[in-house]
């Protein structure tokens, strides 16, 4: 079951990493504990990359516009949404937690720093860097809410 985690800055993401570093980790679905964290940091990486997908007008400028307020007032990604398919993880796979929880916090860093272009996203279209900030706070509560400490 996923915890209703609702990140509204980086600040919060690292409260719970904080609070899950306390002891061992469990996920509940497919991911394990190290996919979550290597996900999240490859999300901010490509942010930063300042990619310029092929997408649609209609997507950039009118449906993406649209989905991204409606994410924001509910503050919290939908139930179910699918990722790109390209880099969705169809299997689970073990790692090095304290290394991908390091890639993670620098790439935190790496984006409140960063002052170049920012990559288009696939679906949303363009956003700029404070609504990339409160996009990638959702991503992590997303994805964090199905980590918790192992009892």
């Amino acid at each position: 079951m996923r915890r209703d985690l609702r990140f509204k800055s980086f600040d919060d993401a690292r409260e719970e990493l904080k609070k899950l570093g306390e002891g061992p980790v469990e996920t509940h679905g497919l991911w394990s504990y190290f996919q979550i964290l290597t996900h999240c940091a490859a999300s901010m990486e490509r942010t930063m990359a300042g990619l310029e997908p092929n997408i649609s007008w209609w997507r950039k400028h009118i449906l993406g516009p649209i989905a991204y307020r409606k994410i924001i007032l509910d503050g919290l990604f939908p139930i179910g949404i699918k990722g790109n398919p390209q880099i969705a993880l169809d299997h689970r796979e073990e790692g090095d937690t304290t290394k991908a929880l390091a890639r993670l916090h620098k790439a935190m860093e790496d984006f409140e720093k960063f002052e170049g272009k920012f990559s288009i996203h696939p679906r949303l279209g363009r956003l700029d860097k404070n609504q990339w900030l409160r996009f990638h706070s959702l991503h992590m509560a997303n994805h964090l809410g199905y980590a918790h400490p192992k009892n």
